[in-house]
């Protein structure tokens, strides 16, 4: 419980930090998932490597549409605190904390989070390490692939195509794909 309101924390001031999410999804929006190649941020990489992560990349499945609903809830709730100061909005800005961990907690579930955290307990033990060396010795060549892709799109400041490089990378390793 800890670890899920850290990271929900980071989040929050992430989203902050990095401007409003609320201008990011009403000038990309849902139809443009690898469009964007100008002023991406630390969103754009986290939605592609949810894209990386998935079966299929060519579309948005139900994970990156939950994180993406996540990401609009975190916007949403910093307007609300930034108007908590009055006592009439008390009320909407305990809904918003809510609907954050409905939506936290719908992202979590479909991307199958306990899927990965259980593999990736697994990779620690023995037995676990020679299970991932043994499915990555035949799929050396589409990692090696996956990080000169990953360096190339860092390298022209495409954080969503490395993202999405990123995760297929992980996908591989960790042996979980999400839907």
């Amino acid at each position: 419980m800890r670890v899920i309101f850290l990271v929900s924390l980071i989040l929050l001031i992430s989203t902050v930090s990095a401007g409003s999410v609320s201008n990011y999804l009403k000038v990309n929006g849902n139809d443009k998932i690898m469009a964007l190649k100008a002023d991406q941020g630390f969103w754009d990489f986290h939605l592609g490597f949810i894209l990386g992560w998935q079966t299929q990349q060519s579309r948005p499945g139900q994970c990156y549409n939950d994180n993406l609903a996540f990401v609009s809830s975190l916007s949403d709730t910093w307007v609300t605190f930034q108007r908590a100061y009055r006592p009439d909005t008390w009320f909407n800005f305990l809904d918003r904390i809510r609907i954050n961990i409905d939506s936290l907690s719908k992202g979590l579930q479909s991307c199958q989070m306990h899927s990965i955290l259980t593999k990736m307990e697994r990779i620690v033990t023995t037995e676990g390490l020679l299970e991932v060396s043994a499915r990555l010795i035949s799929q050396i060549v589409m990692l090696q692939n996956n990080i000169a892709n990953f360096m190339n799109y860092v390298n022209a400041g495409e954080l969503r195509s490395a993202g999405t490089e990123m995760g297929k990378f992980f996908s591989a390793v960790v042996g979980v794909t999400v839907n």
